[in-house]
């Protein structure tokens, strides 16, 4: 069970990384 418990920790690094990236966009559109 605790195998399990570190395979979602990389995925959910690589989830918050990529929402930021999209928000960043929104920004930078919304700026201009």
């Amino acid at each position: 069970m605790p195998d399990e418990v570190p395979v979602p920790n990389p995925d959910e690094n690589d989830g918050p990384p990529k929402v930021l990236s999209s928000f960043t966009g929104l920004q930078s559109g919304i700026s201009c």
